[in-house]
């Protein structure tokens, strides 16, 4: 196998894992424990709110730390369709595999990042509990770690092959 055939089929594994993770945004993130509600990475991220009749109740507010990850995973697509289209190419690939292990380690720390409402905080302390205990991760979460630390393990393990 030549080294351009190499390059590509690295590349390929970490634009498709790139742009797994980022797909991640639209499954469910966090999940309330015991129950069947989730919520998507979509809602933890920009916010969520849901009518009740004529009130309407704002359970998630806009979170940048949960934004920065799914940036990270879209930059490391970027940079790495970009990686064919320059000759060498270590730093950049050193940027995918930096972008993608941080975005890993950032989708398991959605539900820290997550910002509750402080109207649902101030109900839920009333009654002596922690809204954040109430949450779980959910699987959009935890495949999008995977896929994200996966896609910089191939970007560290193309880093090695190439300099060979």
């Amino acid at each position: 196998m030549n080294k351009k055939t190499k390059k590509l089929l690295f590349v390929c594994c970490e634009v498709l894992l790139a742009l797994a993770a980022f797909i991640m945004l639209f499954l469910p993130a966090l999940g309330l424990k015991n129950t069947d509600t989730t919520y998507s990475g979509m809602q933890i991220t920009f916010g969520y709110s849901a009518k009740a009749g004529a009130l309407s109740i704002r359970y998630f507010e806009f979170s940048f730390m949960n934004f920065l990850t799914y940036i990270f995973a879209v930059a490391a697509l970027v940079l790495a369709v970009l990686k064919l289209f320059i000759k060498d190419s270590k730093l950049i690939t050193i940027l995918v595999a930096s972008l993608l292990v941080a975005a890993g380690i950032f989708f398991f720390l959605a539900l820290p990042f997550t910002i509750v409402n402080d109207n649902i905080k101030t109900v839920i302390g009333a009654f002596g509990g922690n809204v954040k205990d109430a949450f779980t991760l959910a699987i959009g979460s935890i495949l999008g770690g995977v896929f994200s630390i996966l896609g910089g393990v191939v970007a560290c393990v193309e880093f090695i092959v190439a300099k060979e």
